[in-house]
């Protein structure tokens, strides 16, 4: 009797764990640095001259013990420096799976993550710079200096996370603001044309 009452009690407990794990995966992010100097070769997005938003795929892939990761990245290619950006990710992979996330606070990643909400994300703390140069009639030509980063996504088969489960983000920045040279340019130029309207008006 005592012995039927233990294996329904295990039995019990090994249900409820499947279930928890089975509630939500809890991916976490982190960005890595690729191209120029990094030695890390880029897989990605353009964020090409005009453009402050993109969308990222995020495709994991599980290794034999169980670690999932999944990574893309997003070179910029504006002509201006970005020196902060915000994801929103998927509230559900491409599996169906109820999506967790939160910021990788160990080792040095690229940009400093903060979390905004559920699935919201802002990254500062460094600079992503621009070569707009490489875009010749609208095909991309690689010249090795590019800067890009990795949005770097992990997690755990046990989580419930399986090779080829995807993940979508949207990947925004704020949209350059012109230089203080480029301003003061502007209004000297309106105040030439204004100065010669005046003149050109008889009194």
């Amino acid at each position: 009797m005592k012995l039927i009452h233990v294996l329904v009690v295990v039995a019990f407990l090994g249900i409820s764990a499947s279930v928890a794990r089975a509630d939500g995966v809890d991916p976490i992010v982190s960005t890595k640095g690729c191209g120029g100097t990094t030695g890390t070769i880029c897989d990605p997005e353009f964020l090409t001259p005009g453009s402050t938003t993109l969308t990222v795929t995020e495709t994991f892939t599980c290794d034999l013990s169980g670690n999932c990761i999944a990574e893309d990245s997003v070179v910029n290619e504006t002509g201006a420096a970005v020196s902060a950006f915000s994801l929103v990710l998927s509230a559900l992979d491409s599996a169906g799976h109820a999506l967790t996330y939160s910021c990788d606070t160990s080792g040095e990643p690229l940009f400093t993550c903060s979390q905004a909400g559920p699935d919201t994300f802002n990254f500062s703390g460094n600079t992503l710079c621009s070569d707009a140069d490489d875009f010749v009639d609208g095909t991309f030509a690689p010249d090795g200096d590019e800067c890009g980063v990795i949005i770097h996504l992990s997690g755990t088969q046990t989580e419930g996370l399986f090779t080829g489960d995807t993940v979508t983000a949207s990947f925004s920045v704020a949209a350059p603001e012109p230089s203080s040279g480029l301003l003061l340019m502007v209004g000297l130029m309106a105040g030439l044309v204004s100065l010669k309207s005046l003149r050109s008006n008889p009194s």
